[in-house]
């Protein structure tokens, strides 16, 4: 029990402490250059170092420069987006949450009886393993029912195609009034097509 009463009064030190150094204005104040920066020279807002957003960002950055990139580009792409720094931050996120469950239930435990730090960092351990496959989980899904999505958008698309270039539109015309008359994931990748063809790509 006094074993648990610590590691409580740790964790509620620790986040109070991060609390007040947060809250600390000249580490969250932004200078009048970096406001104005946006707007001259088209750098983004700099947010203060302990913001969440920015804690996420650096990990995320990290995450994506260690771990390996072309399985996730892949199916990032399937779902329509490029931000591999954003996926791997929303990984990390959910490797917490798992491990703070994790830890959870090694306090519960520790409630009931005695129990072995081995035993707790496998809880630990076995939560961020599980937060990072229901992570892996959740983005097959989404690359399944966005797949299976534009599977049934298909005929659709087609028809409008056939009748767009029977009417006498070029093959590019005929793309921008599917683009622009249809909705779903296949005409996403048709205006995304047609985008990058304008721009050269």
């Amino acid at each position: 029990m006094i074993a648990l009463r610590s590691i409580v009064a740790v964790a509620f030190g620790l986040g109070g402490l991060w609390c007040i150094v947060a809250s600390v204005p000249w580490f969250g104040r932004v200078r009048l250059a970096d406001r104005l920066d946006p707007y001259v020279v088209g750098r983004p807002l700099r947010a203060s170092p302990w913001a969440w957003s920015t804690v996420r960002q650096v990990v995320g950055s990290r995450l994506a420069r260690h771990l390996a990139r072309e399985d996730l580009e892949r199916r990032l792409a399937v779902v329509g987006s490029t931000d591999v720094v954003a996926a791997r931050s929303d990984q990390a996120v959910w490797v917490l949450l798992g491990a703070a469950v994790g830890l959870a239930l090694a306090l519960l435990a520790a409630a009931r009886g005695g129990v072995s730090p081995a035993l707790v960092v496998a809880l630990v351990g076995v939560g961020a393993l599980g937060g990072g496959l229901l992570w892996d989980r959740r983005l097959t899904r989404m690359v399944d029912a966005r797949r299976l999505a534009a599977a049934a958008s298909f005929p659709t698309v087609a028809d409008l195609l056939c009748l767009a270039v029977t009417a006498g539109e070029s093959l590019r015309a005929a793309l921008e009034v599917v683009s622009t008359t249809s909705a779903g994931p296949l005409a996403e990748e048709i205006s995304v097509a047609l985008r990058e063809s304008r721009a050269g790509r």
